[in-house]
């Protein structure tokens, strides 16, 4: 399977990282955090800058194959700043809509998108 060639019950990113999903309605939702990670940064101490920044949870250094290495990337994998969500890089985020409508499904935790 070549990445970007879905098939029912899973998506596939740009590195080939396979992700399950789940039809909730008649939306098709990924089950699983994406791993995607051209780049890692370390600790960042403006949060605020508008630069593209990849992280790994508990990860300070900025090497992509040790960041993919620690059990953090592998559980939970990859966490995005807002500039790096808008660039388009990943396959579709969410809207407000969408989010409205995928809320009664979460049994009433909060969505952690805004």
């Amino acid at each position: 399977m070549l990445p970007g060639e879905d098939t029912p019950g899973k998506v596939f990113d740009i590195d080939g990282n396979e992700y399950k999903t789940m039809i909730i309605d008649d939306q098709v939702w990924i089950s699983e955090n994406l791993k995607y990670l051209p780049s890692v940064v370390g600790q960042v101490q403006d949060l605020k800058q508008r630069l593209i920044f990849y992280y790994v949870y508990g990860y300070n250094g900025t090497d992509i194959d040790a960041a993919n290495a620690t059990k953090n990337y592998k559980n939970c994998g990859v966490l995005y700043n807002w500039p790096a969500v808008m660039a388009g890089q990943h396959r579709a985020m969410p809207t407000r809509v969408e989010c409205v409508e995928y809320r009664p499904h979460t049994h009433k935790r909060q969505l952690l998108l805004y």
